[in-house]
């Protein structure tokens, strides 16, 4: 390999990983100093062994970014992880998302009244993207103005950088932590996910969130998704412009959504792969890692291992044993899945059904986010029969 590699920006990346998985399964780059698994079970290890494997680099006697990562919920290891993640995590159930959905509908028609006149939309800026954004400001309850200024802070290049040092970081992270305290925390409802992390202390068996710890575990909790669904949302418009019978399959048999969902996430992941570092030494395929080395987990190689999936590059939405890894696995396994299943599950169909004659501008390449770890399209153009008329003005004039 050499150097890092941007799997987007190659000609075949999936051929890339194949090549990789069947020649060099554990593969070590001395450039970066840093091993690379490719197959299922390797990766699924990786993933789970939290005991093994730390999710964030770790640094004798720096008490600065130990401090830091104590409210990174993806970096904390039990018995904290579970006190934090617990506790929080019961707003992202089934259940608890359930009253988000008509809220996610009208979003949904909204953008794509925007989207209709024009007859042509670069699918991941002008839906997916956008789509996201509105509804994890639903999820917190922010304001499009409150949004607008926590995504200059999302999108800062200090904000997880854990290779600068830590001061660095918390200066974006107070102006963050004033942000929340002055215009957020004060507006909450008593029941909502922010009041749960601002009195996650009460139990007494740790102490409560400062605002600067609340400040950085929103963050997190918020980047986490901001590539990842917008992801899966554009590949799945993607895959159904490329098996375009699957389209009408769906539609047809609403119950086929989450193994459709399921497919688009096992064969196009958001995720190319995670970093993690070993804490202690370890053996994989006979191949000693000595303690603190730097692990690349290649979840999209994983996705298509052929020793777990039949037919891995074949997408089959009616795939009876699909145990992808695009969600994670263990203690760290994605905690806004079921809120990304709902977004796609309400917006694809109103997307297929309002966007007639939806068909991808193939004079104009797919492009990548240029990224080791997020598989994200930024351009995705596609063209389609335009509507003049919102949808709303329709069913009023009916």
């Amino acid at each position: 390999m050499g150097t890092r590699v941007l799997p987007g920006q190659l000609k075949d990346p999936y051929g890339w990983l194949q090549y990789m998985r069947e020649q060099h399964p554990l593969y070590y780059e001395p450039a970066t100093q840093t091993w690379h698994a490719f197959c299922y079970h390797d990766v699924a290890f990786i993933l789970t062994k939290h005991e093994v494997f730390s999710t964030f680099p770790r640094k004798k006697d720096n008490e600065d970014m130990e401090a830091f990562l104590q409210a990174v919920l993806v970096a904390l290891e039990p018995p904290r992880h579970g006190w934090y993640r617990y506790p929080v995590s019961r707003h992202f159930t089934v259940q608890a998302l359930a009253p988000l959905a008509e809220k996610f509908r009208t979003i949904t028609q909204e953008l794509l009244d925007q989207i209709r006149p024009r007859g042509e939309t670069n699918f991941p800026l002008d839906f997916s993207y956008p789509l996201h954004e509105r509804a994890v400001m639903a999820l917190f309850n922010l304001s499009q103005a409150q949004y607008c200024k926590l995504k200059t802070w999302l999108e800062h290049p200090l904000i997880l950088d854990v290779t600068r040092p830590p001061e660095e970081r918390f200066v974006v992270m107070e102006e963050v932590a004033r942000f929340f305290q002055d215009e957020v925390f004060p507006n909450q409802p008593s029941e909502g996910l922010i009041h749960e992390l601002l009195t996650v202390g009460e139990n007494g068996r740790h102490h409560n969130l400062n605002d600067i710890e609340t400040a950085i575990f929103l963050v997190t909790l918020i980047l986490g998704a901001i590539e990842t669904t917008p992801s899966m949302l554009s590949h799945a418009v993607y895959l159904c412009d490329e098996y375009p019978n699957i389209k009408a399959e769906i539609l047809h048999t609403p119950e086929l959504m989450k193994s459709f969902l399921d497919e688009v996430l096992r064969f196009r992941s958001p995720l190319w792969g995670v970093r993690r570092q070993a804490k202690t030494d370890i053996v994989i395929r006979d191949q000693h890692i000595p303690a603190n080395s730097n692990i690349f987990a290649w979840i999209a190689s994983a996705n298509h291992d052929a020793e777990v999936f039949s037919h891995p590059d074949r997408f089959d939405i009616h795939r009876q044993h699909n145990p992808h890894l695009s969600f994670g696995r263990g203690i760290h396994w994605c905690l806004g899945a079921h809120m990304a299943r709902l977004e796609a599950s309400i917006a694809l169909p109103m997307v297929f059904e309002q966007l007639p004659e939806l068909r991808r501008d193939r004079t104009v390449p797919p492009e990548y986010l240029a990224s080791d770890q997020f598989c994200s399209l930024l351009k995705l153009p596609f063209h389609f029969s335009p509507v003049s008329q919102p949808l709303y003005e329709e069913i009023n004039n009916n």
